[in-house]
């Protein structure tokens, strides 16, 4: 899990120029906005981040990177809906074998043991030696994907995502800067600077909607390698590492007959998951029982020979799943996490009330309960991956 942090307070934070404060409170998943696609293997490695600009001192904590050989291409795509538009900028973070001294404020901010790196401020100033600093003696020290294809370094006055959000603006923003916004559909093939140095690279794709003002982000770390680390897989699957955290629950699923993947080699981890996939897990960790009645119930759900046909009806009958309203089950239709949770609730047969709670707070109350959660991160409202679902049904079942 990664997260990052604001630690120093010694402005107020609409003056935070670079990116509004609010854009390092949380990170938003962005699967509905923009594909970035590329080749990395995935390095689990607990590594800290520090972003010094105008007396802030910003933390990233992460569990993990993106390893690339140098010069290698990636691609990130516009699959938003219209008027949404996506930009991408990164951060650079090099290792400070220098010993540097900087000022971080003080005012009315104590530092103390929980901020973590940071107890050793020392008046107002800390030393950084053997960190992976992100600093310039400006504001910003993130650079911008232009129209060419390459980066510019950021203009920290226009920087702010809030000024992004006014429709009216994107053209004195786009020319002020000449940065790539991509339409719905168009895509980009860029790399990241490949210098030699010891650098993670915070990669951002952000999106833009320009009839609501709603912005969305997404960062992911990124590091040069001299030749991408070789991870061994998941025997059945090039797309399951041994090193994820999902990979014994993957492993269980393909043993136990739950799932054999989406073909070519493929578990297909970061894909949505749809209704007629879970339901049709769930009845196959059951034990594939045959469905009481051989009709339907939902008009949407007719064919006899689909792959889903008895695993719906099995649903159905044991009160799984209702369907979606006017006698459809809606089986294209992506499943969120708190919903996964509740069908899971229901096939134990505990689903016993809410207790005063939402459907949705009883459903995540009860998942986390019993440890479905247990290493897992996530939003309820967000859409559950093949991998999270198969996650929290080896918590459950293995």
């Amino acid at each position: 899990m990664k997260k990052r942090r604001i630690l120093s307070i010694a402005l107020a934070g609409a003056l935070c120029l670079g990116l509004s404060a609010p854009a390092f409170a949380e990170e938003l998943s962005l699967n509905a906005q923009y594909s970035l696609e590329g080749e990395s293997t995935w390095v689990k490695e607990d590594i800290t981040l520090y972003r010094v600009e105008n007396e802030y001192v910003y933390v990233d904590e992460s569990d993990g990177y993106h390893a690339i050989a140098g010069g290698t291409p990636l691609t990130v795509t516009n699959v938003g809906e219209e008027n949404d538009y996506v930009h991408v900028f990164y951060e650079p973070y090099t290792m400070q074998t220098e010993s540097m001294l900087l000022y971080v404020g003080t005012g009315a901010w104590t530092p103390n043991d929980e901020e973590i790196g940071l107890a050793n401020v020392i008046n107002g100033s800390r030393q950084f030696k053997g960190d992976y600093l992100c600093y310039n003696d400006g504001l910003t020290c993130a650079y911008y994907l232009n129209q060419d294809g390459g980066w510019s370094e950021l203009e920290s006055a226009i920087l702010d995502m809030n000024y992004m959000g006014q429709a009216s603006e994107r053209d004195t923003y786009a020319n002020a800067l000449s940065g790539l916004f991509l339409k719905p559909g168009e895509s980009a093939t860029f790399t990241l600077p490949d210098d030699g140095t010891d650098t993670f690279y915070l990669l951002w794709v952000v999106s833009t909607n320009l009839d609501t003002g709603n912005i969305r982000w997404q960062y992911s770390e990124f590091k040069n390698v001299e030749a991408a680390p070789t991870v061994d897989t998941v025997t059945g699957f090039t797309d399951v590492s041994e090193n994820d955290y999902y990979a014994d629950a993957v492993i269980w699923a393909r043993d136990a007959g739950v799932t054999s993947g989406t073909g070519n080699g493929q578990f297909s981890p970061d894909s949505t998951i749809t209704r007629a996939e879970a339901v049709t897990l769930l009845w196959r960790a059951a034990g594939s029982p045959a469905p009481k009645s051989g009709s339907s119930p939902f008009s949407d759900v007719k064919d006899t020979s689909a792959y889903y046909y008895d695993a719906v009806l099995w649903a159905a009958e044991n009160s799984i799943t209702g369907g979606t309203g006017g006698n459809r089950f809606g089986r294209d239709g992506t499943l969120t996490y708190d919903q996964i949770f509740s069908f899971l609730r229901r096939a134990a047969g505990e689903d016993t009330g809410n207790g005063g709670l939402t459907w949705s707070e009883a459903a995540v109350a009860w998942a986390e309960e019993n440890g479905l959660t247990d290493g897992l991160s996530y939003a309820p409202g967000d859409p559950c991956s093949r991998a999270d679902l198969v996650y929290c049904m080896w918590k459950q079942m293995a």
